[in-house]
């Protein structure tokens, strides 16, 4: 069967173009997750967290017929492969979100401590900076990444070292630690995202 390289580009660029507005909807939900972690309340998210497991959904069904449509090698199949890793990733981003949220809807009030204020500032910047690596596989912003990743995971142990042996945690702290753990696994999911391409290749 000779195929039309026109059709399989086309098709190409529509799974990009799912790929991106998953991003943008993710990069909404995650900003508004943190602001209203950052300034003491709660927000509802829950409609879009929902579309994004849609266009997760919709990527993986796309990336799936392109290859068997069109059999591609070398790049384009890397790049349909690694879109599936993507989507989920940024639908996990999505699910992160929406338990900060939830936890700050449940504790009303919470003022967050400086390490959790500083772990969200450096999650929330670095996911455009994480999807335009994967997109320009930039190597400058993939060090970024990797050196936010590492950053987040040292304030989430420290936070841990700090409660070790105390007896008498008080809800707040309890509540940080749990804010902290979501935002070093959306840091991990942001690094994921940079090394899509990598995997997609091993």
């Amino acid at each position: 069967m000779t195929v039309n390289p026109l059709f399989a580009e086309r098709d190409l660029e529509q799974l990009r173009s799912i790929l991106d507005k998953l991003y943008i909807i993710v990069s909404r939900i995650l900003s508004k997750s943190l602001n209203a972690l950052r300034e003491g309340h709660s927000t509802d998210i829950e409609d879009p967290v929902l579309i994004t497991e849609e266009l997760k959904e919709i990527v993986e069904y796309t990336a799936t017929l392109y290859v068997a449509r069109y059999q591609p090698l070398g790049k384009e199949l890397v790049e349909a492969i690694s879109a599936i890793r993507v989507a989920y990733d940024l639908y996990r981003i999505s699910r992160y979100s929406r338990e900060i949220a939830l936890l700050m809807e449940r504790l009303e009030g919470l003022k967050p401590p400086e390490d959790v204020i500083e772990a969200s500032n450096i999650v929330e910047s670095s996911l455009s900076k994480a999807y335009n690596a994967y997109k320009k596989e930039s190597q400058e912003l993939s060090r970024e990444i990797a050196e936010a990743d590492d950053k987040v995971d040292k304030l989430y142990i420290k936070r841990l070292d700090s409660l070790r042996g105390n007896p008498t945690m008080s809800v707040a702290d309890i509540g940080a630690l749990l804010i902290l753990r979501h935002l070093e696994r959306i840091m991990d999911h942001e690094a994921y995202i940079v090394k899509a391409r990598q995997f997609s290749q091993s």
